[in-house]
């Protein structure tokens, strides 16, 4: 009978060892799972990051662009004008005196009209640029 006790406290020895080892083996199994996730996660988390700063990069560059642009048509527009101006002071010259006055009159109106415009254009580019970032 000692045998038969024995052997059952044996056999659930035997069977609680492997029970802990499949236990252990568990735990080793989720921390290395845990591990490669973790390691999947940073590997995301740089591709990410990465791509913002790209993101950013490209942003910064169109805005540049743009800037570039909006000066090349200011000095466009400032061309225009020096010649719009010449031609209305040829135009001028060959208008009698009665209509000097009021031509004269419809420049300074015409030039006040176009630097408004000139002005709420530039105004307005910021507010845009401002909106686009937000």
């Amino acid at each position: 009978m000692t045998d038969a006790r024995s052997t059952l406290k044996d056999a659930a020895y035997v069977g609680i060892g492997f029970a802990v080892l499949a236990f252990q083996k568990a735990q080793v199994q989720r921390q290395e799972l845990q591990k490669r996730l973790e390691a999947s996660v940073g590997d995301a988390k740089g591709g990410f990051d990465k791509l913002s700063e790209d993101l950013q990069d490209r942003i910064k560059l169109v805005e540049e662009r743009i800037e570039a642009l909006g000066k090349q048509v200011d000095a466009t527009i400032d061309d225009l004008d020096e010649r719009y101006e010449k031609v209305l002071d040829q135009v001028a010259e060959r208008l009698p005196e009665q209509a000097k006055e009021l031509f004269g009159k419809a420049r300074t109106a015409g030039k006040d009209a176009r630097t408004q415009v000139r002005e709420i254009a530039r105004n307005a580019a910021p507010k845009a640029k401002t909106e686009a970032a937000a």
